[in-house]
């Protein structure tokens, strides 16, 4: 009891309470003042705060749990399933092709190490602790998986910027590897290539005296540019071999797998929907509404709606947020 410990600590304000400090029964390790719950969550009766505090509901706001995560925790733990199905099929559709995209880079990549060593390679596998990241030389952005690395040096240059040197360095090549550059190309016609914009590095005008090689394949740089001018750089990876390949496998059978929305219907019926406005009157035009949900609307049917307008870039009006 309070008197025969000189108090409890109230969860919200710190202070220890000689007072009545409600006990969370669920947690046993939280309680709340009764001047705390008056002041911050007038809207949840003691009983139910003795049943579930606002720390197990994830509505605490004091200042250790608004800086922790505790709050996401409750909320992902609250979704249904269904919800969270949903959900995850969003994050894949949206991360499959940036898989896609890895996975294309390194095949590329094998199809010139093959030309240039033989049918048969067996790439060195870098060995990385679990807290350490490996980023490329020259751009400074993080290396996934496939990589060029220097054996002299140490010198690691990422599949992006070994493209952008080889294309920089296209007319100082000579006809016989324009056959193998031709063949790769071929190579990617085959494959489906996503169509992920990216910034290219200006090699030619930055470091003009970094060429690669006539075979194709790549020098490491010279000291002048951070390397050590080794004739040429190895092709090595991180993760096990084909590690991509079944990633991309998994991801297109789970999306695939799992249809969430019948695009068809929602655009035929979506505007004999309450939910939609019309703010334009343009003839023979489609985008003359736009989604207007209430507040009250997203709090009881989710956010499932607003997120397929959110993702195609659709403007919407939510209207009742401030009551």
């Amino acid at each position: 009891s309070s008197e025969e410990t000189g108090g409890q600590t109230c969860h919200q304000c710190r202070r220890s309470k000689r007072d009545n400090v409600i006990w969370c029964f669920k947690c046993n390790r939280r309680g709340y003042c009764d001047s705390c719950v008056s002041t911050w969550y007038p809207d949840i009766s003691l009983e139910d705060i003795q049943r579930i505090c606002p720390a197990c509901r994830g509505t605490c706001n004091c200042k250790v749990c608004l800086r922790g995560d505790n709050m996401i925790k409750v909320r992902i733990r609250e979704i249904p399933a269904l919800d969270k199905l949903q959900y995850l099929h969003s994050l894949l559709s949206s991360v499959l092709p940036v898989v896609k995209q890895i996975h294309h880079e390194q095949c590329s990549e094998v199809e010139l190490e093959k030309m240039l060593r033989g049918t048969e390679i067996d790439l060195a596998r870098t060995r990385l602790n679990a807290d350490e990241q490996m980023c490329c030389n020259f751009c400074r952005i993080p290396i996934i998986d496939y990589h060029r690395h220097c054996a002299n040096c140490s010198y690691d240059l990422c599949l992006s910027c070994c493209r952008d040197l080889q294309e920089a360095s296209t007319p100082c090549i000579n006809g016989v590897v324009d056959n193998k550059i031709g063949g790769i190309q071929e190579m990617e016609t085959l494959l489906e290539q996503p169509k992920i914009p990216r910034v290219k590095q200006n090699f030619s005008d930055k470091f003009p005296d970094w060429k690669a090689n006539g075979d194709g394949s790549i020098p490491c740089p010279p000291k002048d540019y951070g390397g050590c001018g080794y004739p040429s750089l190895n092709l090595s990876r991180i993760f096990k071999m084909n590690w991509v390949a079944k990633l991309v496998k998994n991801v297109e059978e789970m999306v695939s797998g799992c249809r969430v929305y019948n695009d068809g219907l929602l655009e035929k019926t979506e505007f004999n929907d309450h939910r939609h406005c019309q703010y334009a009157h343009r003839e023979d035009d489609s985008d003359n509404f736009l989604f207007c949900p209430t507040s009250e609307d997203i709090k009881s049917g989710g956010i499932g709606d607003f997120r397929k307008h959110w993702a195609r870039g659709e403007p919407i009006i939510v209207n009742q947020v401030f009551d």
